[in-house]
């Protein structure tokens, strides 16, 4: 029912729900949701009639499978995206209401699903039932409630297990080393995907609404990409589709880690997306707020520049950006910069040229709006090159500080081995990438070399290869068998 209203909500958002005919189809579907819902708070042991008791009802299902606190925070957000939810206008050019409204939806719609999934693991099923319950939740919810399937219990948010071994001190170094590969990356992964997501989402959605605007009033396209948070914005949306498929790769893998090439064309776009909010927060707001952050501005000048920095402080990589990276990341800025001086100082708005949208001559000197400029690109690039390098830092030493100082040589080897082994059985036989950071910060710290490690990483790779193969095999026999293949006698 949850995901239902939810739907409901998203048609209104698009003016689908303004009509009268997709709540009538909803009827039906939501009477059997209820229906199955009342017969999965029956075998819960819940009061079925307590379903039907607003916010409690959410409380005593998200018990079920999950914590019923999170039932209250999902409808609390349910509520108020319905309630924020526009009536005429686009949610995109709602500025901060709109952006309200959308993180609220989007994260009802995401703590719907996970209950779902959870909900069919709490009755025994997998996932293929868990995502016929998000697409056909009327037919599985009755399943859940009157068919075959046994309550379980709840599924826990996560295991203290890890936890109390290392505050007992049985954490080895393998294992805190193999617990940082594949935990900490993993989540990084999601969040960098997240990100890009919403980044290349609605930096797409603001530029071609743009692009429409402009030539629906008959104005040149072009004089659109005078904005330097046009520029950026664009920039940031392409960097964001290279990192997308590294971040992808990087949840499989349990790493995010990318190429140079990547990694610089995504600092070059944090770079620029953050200093437009940087303008637009100590400059633009102070003579025309609304262009700072009214309408598509707010997504362009707020959301994307907080996204990009979210997914480029996610990335784990032993490269460190110097000096000469950041003044060539800074290139699109000092391009810009020039265009900008040129059509607005020396030509003039009146003679053809630009309008002096950031103020640089307006009410000060250029002289004195000038360095100012610089200075603020300057310490934003500078900034963020010195937050990457102390966390990638941070990072190192957080890892190396799990292992103890008395572990022996061959413990060390033991747990390279381990790693090899867990990328071998887990990661993708064609593209297994080599944790060097990880060896290396073992090679130093107990002054083993590096050809050591690789060797017994080498070697466990071969060995999660091989069992990877054989449970394949094994898989494979059963299944024949269970097909009824003939026997060799019959």
């Amino acid at each position: 029912m949850s995901f239902t209203l939810n739907l409901l909500y998203m048609l209104k958002w698009f003016g689908i729900g303004n009509k009268l005919w997709p709540y009538m189809l909803a009827v039906p579907y939501l009477l059997a949701v209820t229906s199955g819902v009342l017969g999965i708070f029956r075998k819960a042991g819940k009061r079925p009639w307590h379903a039907l008791i607003p916010f409690f009802g959410s409380f005593e299902l998200f018990s079920i499978a999950w914590r019923g606190w999170i039932g209250l925070v999902y409808r609390a957000l349910s509520v108020s995206a319905f309630l924020l939810l526009p009536e005429s206008i686009h949610l995109f050019f709602e500025g901060a209401r709109g952006f309200l409204c959308f993180l609220a939806l989007i994260t009802s719609i995401v703590l719907s699903l996970i209950l779902k999934a959870k909900l069919s693991r709490s009755f025994g099923q997998g996932p293929v039932f868990s995502f016929s319950l998000v697409f056909a939740e009327g037919i599985c919810t009755i399943l859940l409630g009157y068919g075959r399937a046994e309550y379980l219990g709840p599924t826990l948010v996560r295991s203290n297990r890890d936890r109390k071994h290392r505050k007992s001190g049985v954490f080895s170094p393998a294992k805190a080393a193999k617990h940082y590969m594949i935990n900490l990356y993993k989540w990084r992964s999601v969040a960098a995907l997240i990100a890009c997501m919403v980044t290349l989402f609605f930096s797409v959605n603001a530029i071609s609404w743009g692009i429409t605007s402009y030539m629906t009033e008959g104005w040149s396209v072009l004089s659109l990409f005078c904005y330097f948070t046009i520029v950026s914005n664009c920039l940031t949306a392409l960097g964001s589709s290279f990192v997308l498929p590294y971040a992808v790769d990087g949840i499989h893998r349990k790493r995010f880690i990318y190429p140079k090439w990547v990694a610089m064309f995504h600092y070059s776009g944090t770079i620029c997306t953050t200093l437009t909010m940087v303008f637009a927060v100590l400059v633009i707001s102070w003579f025309n707020p609304d262009f700072a952050f009214g309408r598509y501005n707010f997504w362009l000048h707020l959301v994307c520049p907080i996204a990009v920095l979210v997914s480029f402080f996610m990335v784990e990589s032993s490269y460190r950006y110097s000096l000469d990276d950041t003044f060539i990341c800074m290139i699109p800025f000092f391009i810009y910069s020039l265009f900008y001086l040129v059509n607005v100082v020396l030509i003039g708005e009146e003679n053809g040229g630009w309008e002096d949208m950031y103020y640089a001559t307006t009410y000060t000197p250029i002289t004195l709006s000038l360095p100012v400029m610089y200075f603020l690109a300057f310490a934003v690039a500078f900034s963020i090159r010195a937050s990457y390098n102390r966390l990638s830092c941070y990072r190192q030493e957080k890892l190396t500080a799990a292992w103890s100082d008395d572990a022996e040589p061959v413990e060390i080897k033991v747990e390279a081995f381990g790693l090899g082994r867990y990328d071998g059985k887990h990661g993708e036989s064609n593209s297994i990438n080599m944790p060097l950071e990880i060896l290396e910060a073992m090679s130093e710290k107990y002054s083993l070399s590096m050809d050591e490690l690789l060797r017994a990483y080498s070697k466990g790779v071969t060995g999660g290869l091989k069992e990877r193969e054989m449970y394949r095999i094994k898989r494979r026999e059963e299944s024949t068998h269970m097909l009824g293949t003939p026997e060799k006698n019959s």
